[in-house]
């Protein structure tokens, strides 16, 4: 069911962008100005752990001539994920579509602060919980996520997931 859903939207997203795209300068399309580049911190293939333990694996790389980052995770728990994210020029926002095998959808959208990228939801979710993730840097082979969400009739942000991602080789660039 999710599958048809996720497929009917992007199917309609598509036909809708399709002709306002064939219109653009190919200046419109370029993805190497610096917005773009404001999550770059966390390219790159990680650990992770969280609370002192191992909690899995992530792989994030640039995807679609550098107009995207596309992530995949893979928990010590077995369980695997997928987010795209990319910037609108047209809102000036990052937005990201998470993923994952056990029927989770998350849509963020947010920017960077004061160094972070700061992203959270677009709407609640399912159960009516709102999600916040930060990611700091927090040196050239270290980044922290920080994931909350407000529980629907609450007013308190909850820690779902506080990790740290460590280096698993060097960056691309190296």
């Amino acid at each position: 069911m999710l599958s048809k859903v996720l497929g009917a939207v992007i199917i309609a997203a598509w036909t809708l962008a399709t002709p306002a795209l064939a219109q653009q300068s190919a200046a419109d399309r370029d993805c190497s100005g610096p917005e773009y580049r404001a999550f770059d911190f966390w390219l790159g293939a990680w650990n992770v752990g969280a609370d002192g333990q191992f909690a899995g694996t992530n792989d994030v790389t640039v995807a679609y001539g550098g107009c995207a980052l596309r992530e995949h995770w893979q928990g010590a728990d077995g369980g695997k994920g997928t987010s795209l994210s990319g910037y609108d020029r047209q809102s000036g926002s990052w937005y990201q579509l998470w993923i994952d095998d056990r029927g989770g959808l998350v849509r963020l959208v947010g920017g960077p602060q004061g160094g972070s990228m700061v992203l959270s939801s677009v709407a609640p979710a399912e159960d009516g919980r709102r999600h916040r993730v930060t990611w700091a840097p927090i040196d050239g082979d270290r980044v922290r996520q920080h994931w909350e969400s407000l529980p629907a009739g609450e007013s308190e942000w909850r820690t779902v997931f506080d990790g740290v991602y460590e280096r698993r080789g060097l960056r691309a660039a190296d």
